[in-house]
């Protein structure tokens, strides 16, 4: 299910004369771990035409930082944005396959209703429509527990919770 209240716009501009790849996310230059995660998403989507030009990316999201909704619209618009200002015309299918890449959550650059066909390679690994955002009368509640960032990003926990050891109880 996707959340339309919650929004990302993302602008990609691909220039020459820019000395570096920029990413800026709601007006603050981003660096450190948020940068490198951007930046290595969108080398792969630079990879899809052999080009290594710099991007300026410009994006605004209504959700907090850190937050899983955040990577999920925010991948999936960085991904329409690159392969827009590429030129490319891409399938929804690939769209999906390819944000997926930087974020699991982000197979919906569509914004529609999907199932996720996750597999363990990534050209079984897409989301697919199943109705339109009409078809069902859906609500979905966001409570926010503290208003700074987590301290340990889905990914992250992702990882944890797979090194995990449990005891059975009998």
């Amino acid at each position: 299910m996707n959340l339309a209240e919650l929004e990302t716009r993302t602008r990609l501009t691909f220039d020459t004369s820019f000395p570096m790849d920029m990413f800026d996310l709601n007006g603050k230059r981003q660096s450190g771990a948020a940068l490198e995660r951007v930046l290595k998403h969108l080398n792969l989507l630079r990879g899809l035409r052999g080009i290594s030009t710099h991007a300026h990316i410009l994006s605004e999201n209504t959700s907090r930082p850190a937050q899983g909704s955040l990577f999920a619209s925010g991948f999936a618009a960085l991904t329409l944005a690159a392969v827009t200002a590429m030129g490319l015309d891409i399938s929804e299918m690939d769209l999906s396959r390819l944000a997926r890449r930087g974020s699991g959550s982000a197979c919906d650059p569509s914004r529609r209703i999907q199932r996720m066909a996750k597999r363990q390679h990534d050209f079984d690994s897409f989301a697919f429509s199943i109705a339109p955002p009409e078809h069902w009368e859906l609500v979905d509640c966001i409570a926010l527990i503290e208003a700074e960032q987590k301290k340990t990003g889905s990914s992250e926990g992702h990882t944890l919770a797979r090194a995990a050891h449990y005891k059975e109880r009998g």
